[in-house]
């Protein structure tokens, strides 16, 4: 069969157009080369990938040494519009994002938000221009730049400490740098912060919930009210006053809503504190000891809020023993060291 010439010329011009693509594709890869797709840093050894994340910007600092990177770096991956975690420890916060960017810009891909509406508590204040700069620790305790458990008493957030650590940790900060001379641990809520400065509650994840890591939360009480703010974001009312049955997440605002990506569900650790120390008894402390002819006993002005001694000295009385005086039989005068 006979082709017309319109045919004839479709037919050429699509053999060139064929042969015109193979020799440019031959011409873009060397002679031998095969085209694989970019290799997930994810798949990776663990070694690599860190160098891949290093070179791309990505700092790890020594403390989260422990924290699955691949295992974060595989879900934004998987899922790059994945919400960034509300978080309150912030080198953690830090470490995520750097993650994202990497990750986003060795594979091109950029996160969105999701829409999500808050289950457990209410928005209160939220000011971008302020809010964006401090955390929930800064908040609770009345400063407008981020801060972590310790770095009022020289010590470093131990994200795999019990929750009764970080609470004495705090107290260590609170009578510390912060200067709050009369502070008072408990596990029971307060009503209220009457006669106090304040009152905060504390608490953590304790299931490593980040990728192995254990991240804190602070809320505050004020006008019988508790609040709190998920990291960098807006300062929250909880709906229902903390109690160790009622699980804390980070669902935060910050313009958008933010689901929960952490649960806080150690034991909740209360702390009240102020400047000065209340009423004090004089009274024995408990310690002492024989020497000689004299047996000594330490004695101390005890607060009647924060039960310490705010004032101690050893004072002694004539003694035969052993046996000994007991240090209740002795009503030494008041004195001070």
């Amino acid at each position: 069969m006979k082709l017309s010439f319109k045919h004839l010329l479709a037919a050429v011009l699509t053999v060139c157009l064929l042969l015109g693509c193979a020799v440019s594709a031959m011409a873009a890869s060397p002679p031998g080369a095969e085209i694989h797709p970019k290799p997930l840093l994810s798949e990776m050894d663990k070694a690599q990938c860190l160098e891949i994340l290093s070179d791309l910007g990505v700092t790890i600092p020594a403390e989260l040494h422990d924290v699955d990177i691949q295992g974060l770096v595989k879900d934004l991956e998987r899922n790059p519009n994945m919400p960034a975690p509300i978080l309150n420890y912030t080198p953690m916060a830090e470490l995520f994002e750097g993650v994202r960017t990497a990750v986003e810009e060795y594979q091109g891909s950029a996160p969105s938000a999701t829409q999500y509406t808050l289950q457990n508590s209410t928005v209160y204040s939220w000011n971008a221009s302020t809010m964006g700069s401090y955390n929930c620790y800064a908040y609770a305790i009345g400063r407008t730049f981020s801060c972590q458990p310790g770095d009022f008493s020289g010590q470093a957030y131990d994200h795999t400490a019990s929750i009764t650590s970080v609470a004495a940790m705090i107290k260590e900060d609170l009578k510390g740098n912060l200067k709050y001379n009369c502070v008072k641990i408990q596990s029971s809520r307060p009503s209220s912060a009457s006669g106090w400065t304040n009152a905060i509650a504390v608490r953590k994840d304790t299931t490593g919930d980040l990728y192995g890591f254990n991240d804190y939360h602070f809320a505050k009480l004020s006008s019988g009210n508790w609040y709190h703010k998920p990291g960098l974001t807006a300062v929250l009312k909880f709906n229902t006053a903390p109690s160790n049955s009622f699980i804390w997440t980070n669902e935060a605002f910050d313009g958008e809503y933010w689901p929960p990506t952490i649960s806080y569900e150690s034991n909740i650790m209360y702390l009240l504190y102020k400047p000065t120390h209340g009423n004090t008894t004089y009274t024995w402390t408990g310690q002492h000891y024989h020497s000689g002819t004299e047996h000594f006993y330490q004695y101390g002005y005890l607060c009647s809020d924060c039960s310490e001694y705010t004032n101690t000295v050893w004072t002694s009385a004539p003694c035969s023993g052993p046996p000994c005086a007991t240090p209740w039989s002795l009503t030494p005068t008041p004195e001070v060291s």
